[in-house]
């Protein structure tokens, strides 16, 4: 059985950074899947960046009989919602952060295989290098501003 075309209709719909997630998530989506597992499949994927992220599905009455287009209702935010500037502005500094990791950890993988290439040993790849770390606790209490003149 072929799969009508599918159709996104996401909320707010000028996040750059959430329709890039958005195309790559349902690219994920084995052909196999049902409409159901694949919805769920991309919001659980989103929702690693996007925590209130939700998708939905066009109800049959909300279109015409003779549209054959799936539609899908992503949510940023859960819901649609005023427009938040400074939510706006944290979600682009995070959707800027992982592109700039992600072609950081392409160049690191592509020096390592030049360096192989020219004859140099190359440690071993250090998968999660760019991963989270959880913060370190001082073990000595800071000195005041006042104690160190």
């Amino acid at each position: 059985m072929t799969r009508s075309p599918l159709r996104l209709l996401v909320f707010p719909a000028d996040d750059k950074g959430l329709l890039r997630d958005l195309d790559a998530a349902v690219g994920r989506v084995p052909p196999e899947a049902t409409e159901d597992e694949a919805m769920a499949a991309v919001q659980e994927d989103l929702r690693r960046w996007y925590r209130s992220l939700t998708v939905r599905e066009r109800d049959s009455l909300g279109g015409y009989p003779d549209d054959p287009a799936r539609v899908w209702y992503v949510y940023r935010d859960g819901r649609i919602r005023k427009h938040d500037a400074g939510l706006n502005r944290l979600y682009r500094a995070l959707s800027e952060a992982r592109v700039t990791v992600a072609s950081s950890e392409a160049a690191v993988a592509g020096a390592r295989e030049v360096a192989r290439a020219a004859g140099y040993h190359v440690d071993v790849a250090r998968p999660g290098g760019f991963a989270p770390a959880e913060a370190v606790r001082r073990t000595k209490p800071r000195a005041s501003a006042a104690a160190e003149r």
